[in-house]
């Protein structure tokens, strides 16, 4: 086990969607010995639809969000593991509040993946997988709207602010690592 972290330490990873946060995690939870948690897959397991984007048109997004801050509060109740957070989760004012209650308590390291929107926009491109814009245009136009709006909070709850490279996944994870076990 690589960490030097007393107890009870869980890692979010926030970032807007493409960031790579569901890509890193698991390879950062292995290295640091912790279970890795995707709260976008937790937070659909709560809902029948099969898909975001069914949620979405069943329920509308504030039923999603409500349930984000009901995975949240159960997830940083947990020790030992690293959380991907979708990312508008570090927007809604009741998880900012635990993130930085659970930060001052020493209890949660928070890592902002940092893409450039052009690097997240050939992303999405490529594969946009289950994810519905929420702002009516399309995935891609919509990122550098949301990256305006959200980076500075994402900033503000960061212990570590990692820049998405074009480094493979595996270098990124062992990097945040050495990071993570020297914070």
């Amino acid at each position: 086990m690589v960490h030097d972290e007393p107890p009870g330490v869980r890692v979010a990873l926030i970032g807007l969607r493409g960031s790579g946060k569901s890509t890193l995690g698991p390879g950062l939870s292995a290295t640091l010995g912790f279970d890795f948690i995707d709260t976008d897959v937790d937070v659909l397991d709560r809902f029948q639809e099969g898909s975001f984007i069914d949620v979405l048109r069943v329920h509308g997004e504030a039923a999603w969000r409500a349930a984000e801050i009901d995975v949240a509060r159960d997830l940083l109740a947990r020790p030992d593991q690293v959380v991907a957070m979708g990312g508008g989760m570090p927007i809604i004012p009741d998880v900012q509040s635990m993130m930085h209650t659970a930060r001052a308590e020493g209890e949660l390291i928070v890592i902002y993946l940092a893409a450039d929107p052009m690097v997240l926009e050939e992303r999405l491109e490529a594969s946009p997988g289950d994810r519905a814009s929420l702002s009516g245009r399309g995935l891609v136009e919509e990122i550098r709207s949301l990256s305006d709006d959200r980076d500075p909070v994402y900033r503000a709850l960061a212990d570590i602010i990692c820049p998405v490279m074009s480094e493979p996944a595996h270098e990124t994870a062992a990097r945040l690592a050495s990071l993570v076990g020297g914070s």
